[in-house]
């Protein structure tokens, strides 16, 4: 899909269930997320940084930080959200105004080496 199709979907898919917080699949995919971070976060001495790919409205990095807030105060976990659609960013940020948004096409990163301990994509 084209990014100017991306963006399109993004920026009319209200009433979709994928834009939503709790659509039909959040159940399933926040088990698996919860279950991943819970066993991950620990393993970080120091607090971690996560770079989610394809982060669409923010549904994996939103249960990144409801994971690392369980776990410990002191855990302040820096997420960054990456997408080629702005909208979906938008959206992101209108839920969660505590991660970073960055548009950009994940065959060009624009991050050096090593920026992120952490890197996920549900798709």
């Amino acid at each position: 899909m084209e990014v100017s199709n991306w963006d399109a979907y993004w920026r009319n898919a209200r009433s979709a269930a994928a834009h939503k917080d709790g659509g039909p699949q959040d159940e399933v995919l926040e088990w698996f997320w919860k279950q991943f971070f819970n066993k991950v976060f620990p393993t970080f001495h120091t607090t971690p940084g996560l770079l989610d790919i394809a982060c669409g409205n923010g549904a994996v990095p939103r249960f990144a930080l409801t994971t690392s807030q369980s776990l410990d105060k002191d855990f302040n976990i820096h997420i960054c959200g990456l997408d080629e659609s702005i909208a979906a960013l938008q959206e992101m940020r209108k839920r969660h105004p505590e991660l970073d948004g960055i548009a950009a096409s994940a065959l060009h990163l624009p991050f050096p080496d090593k920026a992120f301990d952490l890197v996920t994509s549900q798709f």
